[in-house]
C-alpha cells in the first residue's frame, strides 16, 4: 500500500499538512484543496543610475558655512552640465541649517553651523556613474547618500516575472497532486499577487577624490511573487 509521507489522514477524514515549500492542503472525502507558493525572476541590466551626492560644510559663522557650501555644489552642478548632463536631470532634493554643539564637562557649547546641500542626479547612462562620482568629488563634493542602479520601465519586465510565478506555482500543485494520486482542477481556485519590497541602494558615502572605486551596476532582478490554491477530486 502506498503512504504518502507529507498526508496524513486523521480520525475526522480532513488534514492540512505543510511540505517543506511552505505548500499546503486540505482534504476531505468530497475534494480538496492545495495552496502553494510561486516565484517567477527576470534579470535584466540597469538603464538608468540616480546619483545622490553634494556638500556639507561647517563655520562658526552661518555666512562662511554657506558660501563655501554654495562654492562645492556651484562648481559641481556646472561640472555636470559640461559633462554633458541635462539640468532638468539635475535637482536639489536637500537644504539644510543646523546649528553645531559641543558637550564639555556637561555643558553645552556653540560650535558653529553646518550646512547640507544634495543634489539628485540621473544618468541614462549607467557607465558614467563612476567617473561622475569621482568627478562630483575632485570639483567638491563630500558627501555620497546614494548610488542606485534602476530599470526605467520595468513594467513587462514584472509581467514576464509574474507570468512565471504562475507557472512555478502551478507546476508544484501539479506535483503535490501527482504525489496524492488525485486529480487536479486545472484553474487554481484563488491567485494572490505578493508584493515585493523595494531595491535597497548603496548606503551614505563619505568620499575624497583619492577613493574613487570602480561601479559594476551588474543586473538587476526583478521578482514576483503568488499564492494559488488550487482544488482537487
Amino acid at each position: 500500500m502506498y503512504t504518502n509521507p507529507y498526508y496524513q489522514q486523521s480520525s475526522s477524514s480532513k488534514s492540512m499538512v505543510t511540505n517543506p515549500q511552505s505548500s499546503t492542503f486540505a482534504h476531505s472525502n468530497k475534494g480538496g484543496k492545495i495552496k502553494v507558493h510561486g516565484e517567477g525572476k527576470v534579470t535584466s541590466p540597469p538603464d538608468t543610475v540616480t546619483i545622490t551626492l553634494g556638500a556639507v560644510t561647517e563655520s562658526p559663522s552661518l555666512r562662511e558655512a554657506q558660501l563655501e557650501n554654495s562654492n562645492r555644489v556651484s562648481a559641481v552642478i556646472e561640472l555636470l552640465i559640461n559633462l554633458g548632463i541635462s539640468e532638468s536631470d539635475i535637482q536639489t532634493i536637500e537644504y539644510r541649517v543646523n546649528p553645531q554643539y559641543d558637550f564639555i564637562d556637561g555643558k553645552q557649547t556653540f560650535r558653529g553651523y553646518q550646512v547640507g546641500h544634495l543634489l539628485n542626479i540621473i544618468l541614462k547612462d549607467v557607465t558614467m556613474a563612476g567617473r561622475i562620482t569621482d568627478d562630483a568629488v575632485a570639483a567638491g563634493a563630500n558627501t555620497i547618500r546614494s548610488i542606485d542602479f534602476s530599470i526605467q520601465n520595468a513594467s513587462s519586465l514584472y509581467e514576464e516575472a509574474l507570468i512565471r510565478a504562475v507557472e512555478d506555482g502551478k507546476t508544484k500543485a501539479a506535483s503535490i497532486a501527482s504525489s496524492l494520486h488525485v486529480n487536479l482542477h486545472a484553474a487554481p481556485e484563488k491567485i494572490e499577487e505578493i508584493i515585493q519590497p523595494d531595491i535597497i541602494p548603496f548606503r551614505t558615502m563619505n568620499l575624497t577624490a583619492a577613493e574613487g572605486d570602480p561601479l559594476q551596476p551588474g543586473s538587476l532582478e526583478i521578482m514576483a511573487s503568488v499564492e494559488m490554491t488550487f482544488t482537487y477530486s
